[in-house]
């Protein structure tokens, strides 16, 4: 069995910053459909909002934020202004270092009590989507990424009040230390909302391996060692900057 700590929440930020449960929201999907040449798409306040079911106010803040880093770029003025992402590179940099999944989502660690069980309940649950692959089990079954051995399989269980009621559906055993099943309260719960929404289609899915690859990365059950495979395996990732480049952001 695999060993990990317990993961713990820690308290939101007090400050708005662009990497909030919705803020962020506008990196994913910015990232997500950012042209090959960088700063050649450009976007409006407004069009972006409506896109993303989000208030103008929460796009603009974001907006402002990666402005003044040099990192979003203004075209035009007032009502005509628009915006490119310029540096992909500095804000995945940043990002990684403002981002851990282990201070920012609960988990629970179990044993596999009984395997055909298992194996039937998290079928059934994953095709309604209240299970979703994270982590190690994301990369490989997803997007045939996988790069370990391990046999350990992680989730996001989206409705965390139904953890209890899940675990014996999958027949689970609950343990203190190491594990066989990992299930996690996704931080970013938004992604996988319009990713269930979109029926699993772009821009949503790459979105889904930019979560992905940001959960690895600080991961410490070799979570580093599968974020360079998946990011050198997705274009969504790749075309964001070399891996030289944020190979060894702490």
């Amino acid at each position: 069995m695999a060993h990990f700590g317990i993961i713990t929440r820690s308290s939101e930020l007090a400050s708005p910053d662009p990497f909030s449960k919705k803020g962020a929201l506008v990196l994913f999907y910015l990232m997500s459909t950012l042209p090959e040449k960088h700063g050649t798409g450009t976007f409006a306040v407004n069009e972006l909002a409506r896109e993303l079911k989000l208030s103008p106010g929460t796009v603009h803040r974001v907006v402002l934020a990666l402005e003044y880093e040099g990192i979003i770029r203004a075209h035009g003025f007032r009502t005509n202004k628009r915006f490119s992402l310029d540096n992909p590179k500095d804000l995945l940099v940043q990002w990684l270092k403002t981002y851990r999944l282990q201070k920012k989502s609960r988990s629970r660690q179990f044993a596999i009590a009984d395997q055909a069980r298992f194996n039937s309940a998290s079928k059934t649950l994953g095709a309604k989507a209240a299970l979703v692959p994270a982590l190690h089990t994301a990369a490989r079954d997803v997007f045939h990424a996988g790069a370990t051995n391990l046999r350990t399989h992680e989730f996001y269980l989206p409705k965390w009040d139904t953890l209890m009621s899940t675990g014996e559906k999958l027949g689970l055993i609950e343990q203190d230390r190491g594990y066989e099943v990992l299930l996690l309260q996704p931080y970013y719960a938004g992604v996988l909302d319009r990713l269930s929404a979109a029926a699993g289609k772009d821009p949503w899915r790459s979105a889904y391996a930019i979560l992905t690859f940001l959960d690895l990365y600080h991961f410490p059950l070799r979570g580093r060692e599968q974020a360079e495979v998946l990011f050198r395996k997705m274009p969504v990732l790749s075309k964001l900057c070399r891996w030289s480049e944020v190979e060894d952001v702490s």
